[in-house]
């Protein structure tokens, strides 16, 4: 329990009860020894007192009223010598013929050993009856029997009120007498009454709204110890929680709260899904490796590439799909122009034995989808993804690339001048002024993915003035070495390359290495060819794998199943 001098300052006045008589003199504070001890300053030096032996005196204005027990300022009388002390009473009436003011106001006080008194208004303290009894128990204990024969008389008024000269007085007829004149007989009765009750109204009105001050005060300090209490909680709760366990996936650190991890997870850990993955807006085969809780799910690649994924963009079950289809339901389905690759789109027809389906995807190209590549989604989730892989595609436009130029069989820096009607082809424009028309998957700029390279790993880097496919052979801090398909070697800055799959690399040496557009032609005739037999190969051409230059190969998982997942940006 706090102690009522917590706030207290050295050098306070208080009001400290007298051992040898039971009343109380005014002392000074020192300092607090605790919740119940203080101390004192006496005439012959400090001395401990306990807190119940105390009375802080207040020093604003307090309301009393008839019936109020107090401590009030009195003169005792003992051995011809009059002590300045205080002692308790109760509150008999108020003296009405005097004026009333603030602090002049008498008041009539019976004093403990049963004398009458007048005090005025800044003499009284109020205390509680509780407090009353005990001060008056512990005096009578001390005093015994001479309680009756203490002799106590009101402190003297210090203020004298002067005469109001509304009235004229009238000339003393016997100059030469030696009667002091009453200094009150020039007031009218009337004018002292309206004075009384004029100021009165003023003091309840500032003893109203100083009230409502000390309400307002209360009301404060209650909402701050609700709120001192609810953050006290949130830290009791807070420190009481275990920590987040850090867990460290192939490139990527990915912290779990184990509290999280209790909840009940729609998609069990290990499940094969159709993840949405930031980079295109489309859905590629990938793993559930941790659920994180708060319906986030990590999710992996096949190439050991995490993302942290919401349940609403993981499609589950895929090796049960939905058999019940009907004409306009919007779907998630395998594209057939891009190998591996899930997108967006809508029924239009059916087959008779309903193993196949007509799709309008969201790119406005038709394409017939098996059974088994077919998956169905509600039409707010069609809408969302359609609008978010729009804005990806359009992203391009007005942006500084690195594309392939087919006219120069190289890869270099050129701008996108706009994306063509139908497809994923933009025109770009090069530096000297050239245009042509390329496909989405051999664009690379800003928006290209940015993951972590390592030693042995495929790129695109720069040369000169252009880009070429490379091996990363040695890495210093910020810089690679880069041995080119043409095995020179030259070092660069880590943030001028491009990931390449293995397959994107091979295609991509195998076209700058050609010199005439036959030969190119004549390759590209036997690479579709070994793609009929094998369609983990990448070709450049249409129909292309909808993100080359990214993840293609297919990796077995613990799982046991094959899946990919192409990457864009």
């Amino acid at each position: 329990m706090p102690s009522k001098f917590e706030f207290m300052v050295r050098g306070n006045k208080v009001l400290v009860r007298d051992d040898g008589s039971g009343f109380y003199f005014p002392r000074i504070f020192l300092k607090s020894l605790g919740s119940d001890k203080v101390e004192i300053v006496f005439d012959d030096g400090p001395k401990t007192i306990f807190v119940k032996n105390t009375i802080i005196p207040r020093e604003f204005y307090h309301f009393i009223a008839p019936g109020n027990y107090v401590m009030a300022k009195v003169i005792k009388e003992e051995n011809n010598k009059a002590i300045l002390c205080w002692v308790p009473g109760v509150v008999q009436a108020i003296r009405t013929n005097v004026p009333a003011c603030t602090h002049t106001k008498k008041f009539i006080i019976l004093y403990f050993n049963g004398q009458l008194g007048d005090n005025s208004q800044r003499e009284l303290l109020p205390i509680s009856s509780k407090r009353y009894g005990y001060i008056v128990s512990d005096i009578r204990s001390v005093l015994g029997d001479k309680v009756a024969d203490v002799s106590l008389r009101g402190f003297p008024k210090g203020n004298i009120i002067q005469k109001f000269p509304n009235q004229l007085q009238n000339p003393d007829p016997n100059p030469d007498s030696n009667q002091d004149p009453d200094p009150n007989s020039s007031i009218p009765t009337e004018l002292i009454n309206f004075i009384s009750l004029k100021i009165d109204n003023k003091c309840d009105k500032i003893f109203n709204e100083f009230s409502g001050f000390i309400e307002h005060q209360k009301k404060l300090k209650n909402e701050i110890d609700q709120k001192f209490d609810t953050l006290h909680n949130y830290f009791k709760e807070y420190n009481d929680q275990k920590l987040p366990v850090i867990k460290p996936y192939s490139n990527t650190i990915v912290i779990v709260n184990e509290s999280l991890k209790n909840e009940l997870s729609d998609i069990n850990k290990g499940a094969e899904v159709l993840a949405r993955w930031p980079d295109d807006g489309w859905y590629y085969r990938s793993i559930v490796r941790e659920y994180l809780g708060n319906n986030q799910y990590l999710v992996e690649d096949s190439l050991k590439d995490c993302e942290t994924f919401k349940g609403e963009d993981l499609i589950s079950d895929i090796n049960e799909p939905l058999k019940k289809f009907e004409i306009g339901d919007c779907v998630v389905a395998l594209h057939p122009n891009f190998e591996f690759s899930y997108a967006p789109g809508k029924i239009i027809k059916i087959s008779i034995d309903k193993n196949s389906y007509d799709v309008k995807f969201y790119n406005s190209s038709n394409g017939t989808v098996k059974s088994d590549a077919i998956f169905k989604i509600s039409k707010f989730k069609y809408e969302t993804d359609v609008e978010q892989i729009l804005h990806l595609e359009n992203n391009l436009i007005g942006k500084e690339v690195i594309a392939r130029n087919d006219l120069r069989r190289t890869y270099e820096p050129g701008y996108v001048i706009c994306k063509e009607s139908s497809g994923l082809k933009y025109i770009i424009k090069w530096k000297d002024g050239s245009q042509t028309t390329q496909e989405f998957n051999h664009i690379f700029g800003k928006n290209t993915r940015k993951t972590p390279l390592y030693r042995n790993e495929y790129v695109l880097a720069p040369k000169g003035a252009v880009y070429l496919p490379g091996k990363i052979i040695k890495i210093r801090e910020n810089q690679f070495t880069i041995r080119f398909y043409e095995s020179e070697h030259e070092n660069v800055r880590r943030d001028t390359c491009f990931l390449l799959s293995e397959d994107y690399y091979e295609d991509a040496k195998i076209f700058c290495r050609r010199k005439s557009d036959s030969a190119f032609e004549k390759n590209t005739k036997s690479k579709n060819n070994y793609k009929e037999k094998n369609k983990r190969f990448l070709m450049y051409s249409a129909p292309a794998v909808r993100k080359p230059k990214s993840y293609i190969s297919i990796n077995n998982f613990d799982s046991g199943k094959s899946f990919f997942k192409c990457d864009m940006y």
